[in-house]
């Protein structure tokens, strides 16, 4: 049986076409940056399908993990509204807000390394008071 490339392996194709035998022969300087963004979406939406699975499957745990027994069950679009309301609600206790904190900053990592691999999260960003 015949297997087909995957999405992400059809995205790359793509990207590698427009970038190394459409960009070099575009005259247009404006056409030749739209042919640049559309190589680079390409390459981003090949990524985020590559890595989706073990995104999403991370965020639903640690929602999961951080708003135990009510969050049986449920998808992670709804754990981040029960998540989202809780904490407009206000009154969380300050070792739980410091595990959400790790949460939403590590699920914003995932999202960056997908859109921007080189991105460097390792430095901590200077909370002004």
């Amino acid at each position: 049986m015949l297997e087909r490339p995957d999405e992400p392996a059809l995205l790359d194709a793509l990207a590698r076409f427009l970038l190394a035998d459409l960009h070099p022969q575009v005259q247009d300087r404006k056409l030749a940056f739209r042919v640049l963004i559309a190589s680079n979406l390409a390459t981003t939406l090949a990524a985020q399908l590559r890595t989706r699975e073990e995104r999403q499957g991370a965020e639903l745990s640690r929602l999961r993990a951080l708003l135990g027994e009510e969050a049986t069950k449920r998808p992670a679009r709804e754990l981040n509204l029960l998540l989202s309301r809780r904490l407009r609600a206000g009154g969380i206790p300050e070792e739980e807000l410091l595990g959400i904190r790790a949460h939403v900053k590590r699920t914003l990592e995932e999202a960056l390394a997908v859109v921007n691999p080189s991105f460097d999260t390792s430095l901590e960003i200077e909370e002004s008071e």
